[in-house]
């Protein structure tokens, strides 16, 4: 657990965060990533360090694996 959601941590580093709502899903990667992924985000609601998304229209495996090897990358620096 961190920040009271369900998350993976590397090397004591948050990786990724995820939360279930009623209406929707949280992944929370940092703020940093979602910067970088903008354009391929586009459509699915966002703030500073997470992404919305819901069972209808789900973040693609394939954006999540670029999305959780690009915050290894950075953790690991």
């Amino acid at each position: 657990m961190s920040y009271d959601v369900p998350a993976f941590k590397y090397n004591h580093r948050l990786l990724v965060g995820l939360a279930a709502h009623k209406n929707f899903m949280s992944l929370y990667p940092a703020s940093g990533v979602i910067e970088h992924y903008e354009a391929e985000l586009d459509g699915f609601k966002l703030s500073k360090g997470a992404i919305r998304f819901t069972v209808d229209k789900p973040l693609s495996s394939a954006l999540l694996k670029k999305i959780v090897l690009y915050r290894l990358k950075d953790i690991s620096k």
